[in-house]
């Protein structure tokens, strides 16, 4: 399953870079690295923040003339084509989980994820980055395939340093009903400061950083 979802993605990105798709992806993508902060050239973050953002544009955000998501949009024109496993996984990227997830548990390729948010557990998870283990926080974006679940491309890894204050805003979301997209962009920017702070402040970069959010005293 894993190369087909491999190659499903690949359509899908290919499918956005048409040049029907460029003059809004452009704005899109300023729009979303304005919440996120931008990477700067030639950082290690800058390929993952734009997976990120593909994701986001391919998945989340309609599109202007339609009113569909890209991959909606992908699926109206050629769902047709597309056959038995391979329809069930594009019909899954159109009911995504986004959110801040905790490993439980790896075995042979197969994670069990507690959502931070909904406190609900994925079991057997696929395709989830391998550099995660377990008691890592990351924000990943989860779809379903018949009966199994599988991560996507994007992920961002939370340190250990942050988790307090991570669980803190979550608690105050939760409590708020906010919905989870804006957290999880509030905490990718405080991901792209941290990586921008020097060693001996590391530490402490999420603190700071959300004690600079809106309502945050």
């Amino acid at each position: 399953m894993e190369a087909m979802v491999d190659e499903a993605l690949r359509r899908l990105h290919e499918f956005v870079g048409a040049e029907e798709f460029a003059a809004e992806i452009q704005r899109a993508q300023e729009e979303f690295y304005r919440r996120i902060g931008a990477p700067l050239p030639g950082e290690p973050l800058q390929e993952a923040r734009l997976t990120s953002f593909t994701e986001w544009f391919i998945f989340d955000r309609r599109l202007e003339a339609v009113g569909r998501t890209p991959v909606e949009e992908y699926l109206r024109r050629y769902a047709d084509e597309i056959a038995g496993a391979g329809l069930d996984i594009f019909l899954g990227f159109t009911r995504t989980v986004h959110s801040l997830f905790r490993l439980q548990r790896r075995e042979d390729n197969l994670c069990d994820l507690l959502d931070l948010y909904t406190l609900e557990k994925y079991r057997g998870v696929k395709r989830v980055p391998p550099t995660l283990n377990r008691d890592d926080l990351a924000e990943l974006r989860l779809a379903p395939a018949g009966e199994s679940w599988f991560a996507t491309d994007a992920f961002c890894f939370h340190p250990v340093a942050a988790h307090k204050t991570i669980e803190r805003l979550l608690k105050a979301a939760r409590n708020k009903g906010e919905l989870m997209q804006p957290l999880l962009e509030r905490l990718m920017a405080m991901n792209t400061q941290y990586q921008r702070y020097p060693k001996t402040a590391k530490d402490k970069a999420y603190l700071r950083e959300s004690a600079e959010l809106p309502g945050a005293k």
